[in-house]
């Protein structure tokens, strides 16, 4: 696996990963290998709002980070920082489907949703960094990092305004 080396599973427990991938990392129509690690330590890494979290699977080989939204998609990151940027990509956009986007390109929510979003979706790509998507985005890496908070941010606040309305809905003890 290379640094920032994203995959997919097809829901049954077992790594789908294609041997080829596009420019950004994407794997293909998710026949490949399949990938079994023989003793794997798994831990939430970080739980958010409507059951969306981040599992941290220890092995002999290292660790990886799987980001598990509640439609079942699941998709690993071996760096922690690009599952938690993931992660605000997909509330910055309301949700999107990450599985095929190896045949598709950029999901098309993330398109619509802006230039910053885009930028902080390309840096959870395998293969790219802050200086490639700077480069891609026509921008300067300082430019890059303002965009990527911005997305942060605003994930942040929306996960704050559904925890809060989620709060609303417990019974009371008054």
């Amino acid at each position: 696996m290379q640094p920032n080396d994203q995959h997919y599973h097809d829901g049954t427990g077992t790594d789908r990963r294609s041997d080829a991938t596009d420019a950004y990392g994407h794997c293909g129509n998710g026949v490949g290998r399949e990938h079994r690690s023989p003793t794997v330590e798994e831990s939430t890494y970080r739980e958010y709002v409507l059951d969306v979290r981040i599992v941290e699977r220890r092995s002999p080989d290292g660790a990886e980070y799987r980001v598990e939204i509640p439609d079942g998609e699941v998709v690993d990151f071996e760096d922690a920082e690009d599952a938690e940027v993931f992660v605000d990509v997909f509330f910055d956009v309301n949700g999107f489907e990450e599985v095929g986007t190896g045949d598709r390109g950029i999901p098309p929510e993330v398109v619509q949703a802006g230039g910053d979003t885009v930028a902080a979706y390309l840096l959870t790509m395998s293969g790219t960094d802050l200086h490639y998507v700077a480069s891609f985005c026509g921008k300067r890496p300082g430019q890059i990092q303002r965009r990527v908070e911005a997305v942060r941010g605003r994930a942040a606040e929306i996960r704050d305004r559904v925890a809060g309305r989620q709060n609303d809905d417990l019974p009371r003890d008054d």
